[in-house]
């Protein structure tokens, strides 16, 4: 799926990378991944591993923003926690995890993206207001926290 400025891609198995690679080549500014439900995607699979084209989407300063599968957030309002060592994978390859979105969310996401990439100018501007509106309070040193208690499947 993609929209003006910003390609959607749901992860399921078999989910090809290049795929990222394509949208960031055609001039997409911003990708948003629906991870699995738990929060992570592929990171070890040379084949479907989607490490490689984080990075590439991120060297070229186009943002890739997580969500989770789920459609219920837990008790304290979250849909995506880090606590996989594939997430943290992902984050240290460029990912940004929102954290209160879920899939159901998914047009309030896009709609907000556009919004701020059609008045910001560069990734870092981009993912913060993504991070103020997508996220609570605390993320960078929650996320830093989190990374370093992470589970090892």
């Amino acid at each position: 799926m993609s929209s003006t400025n910003v390609s959607y891609f749901k992860i399921h198995p078999g989910f090809n990378p290049e795929w990222i690679k394509r949208a960031v080549d055609i001039g997409d500014k911003a990708v948003i991944i629906e991870g699995y439900v738990c929060g992570t995607v592929p990171t070890e699979s040379r084949r479907y591993g989607l490490l490689p084209a984080i990075k590439y989407a991120t060297s070229r300063q186009v943002p890739v923003f997580l969500i989770s599968a789920t459609q219920k957030p837990d008790e304290e309002g979250y849909s995506l926690r880090v606590g996989y060592a594939s997430q943290v994978e992902a984050i240290k390859a460029g990912i940004i995890p929102l954290e209160t979105p879920t899939s159901l969310d998914l047009p309030e996401v896009l709609r907000t993206l556009e919004e701020i990439l059609n008045q910001s100018d560069g990734m870092s501007v981009v993912r913060k207001k993504m991070i103020d509106r997508f996220c609570k309070p605390g993320y960078d040193d929650r996320i830093a926290n989190d990374m370093q208690k992470v589970i090892t499947l």
